[in-house]
């Protein structure tokens, strides 16, 4: 058999191959362009990330002053007794009391504060429970 002669076959099969490698060149031209969109939609895509991080660093900040300001309205032994209560959530009054070198009456107000506040509040007993902070 003569390979150098093209068969009809052998002839069509080429024609096809020459047909599909237009239209893969064409559909890589699309890709090419595709690409281009994908590039820029990443780059959309990043700069909304930054701003989305921004956003909620904001609402962050935001939050943070909010319950700060909110602490700081119930009074000048707040911040202390919360530290008591988040070193040592079994904290009693008592305590509290010994640490801070104020009355009874004054804890147990400042205490009636952040529980109308809600910035604390008191899970079980009053002999075995615990206080949660609730910011």
């Amino acid at each position: 058999m003569d390979y150098t002669e093209n068969s009809p076959e052998t002839t069509q099969k080429e024609e096809k191959y020459t047909e599909n490698g237009g239209k893969y060149a064409e559909n890589g031209g699309k890709y090419a362009e595709n690409g281009g969109k994908y590039t820029e939609n990443r780059e959309k895509y990043t700069e909304n990330e930054k701003k989305y991080t921004e956003n909620g660093d904001q609402q962050l900040k935001n939050y943070t002053e909010k319950k700060l300001a909110l602490i700081n309205n119930v009074g000048k032994y707040a911040f202390p007794i919360l530290e008591l209560i988040n070193n040592n959530p079994k904290v009693t009054i008592s305590e509290m009391v010994a640490a801070l070198g104020v009355s009874r009456p004054t804890v147990t107000n400042y205490i009636k504060k952040l529980q109308l506040a809600n910035i604390v509040r008191r899970s079980g007993s009053d002999r075995g429970g615990r206080w949660d902070i609730l910011l």
